[in-house]
């Protein structure tokens, strides 16, 4: 587990100032919403719902990431 540990520590101190910056390009409700379906989810005692929720909120911060790189290319 401490490489595990280790590389996500990595990986954040290499797109945490991205991320950062990336930002004001997010719609924080849409991820609020799918923390919410996950929490639901979990509730429930159902794993696929779980799954998809987080499935979703993955998805989508990667297309508002790209849309993100996109523009800043563009400039």
């Amino acid at each position: 587990m401490p490489v595990l540990a280790g590389l996500l520590d990595s990986l954040w101190m290499r797109t945490g100032p991205l991320i950062a910056r990336a930002y004001g390009n997010f719609n924080e409700r849409m991820a609020i919403d799918h923390h919410w379906e996950v929490l639901d989810a979990l509730k429930r005692r159902d794993g696929a719902a779980a799954r998809a929720a987080i499935c979703r909120d993955i998805l989508d911060g990667n297309e508002k990431m790209l849309e993100y790189i996109e523009m800043a290319q563009a400039d």
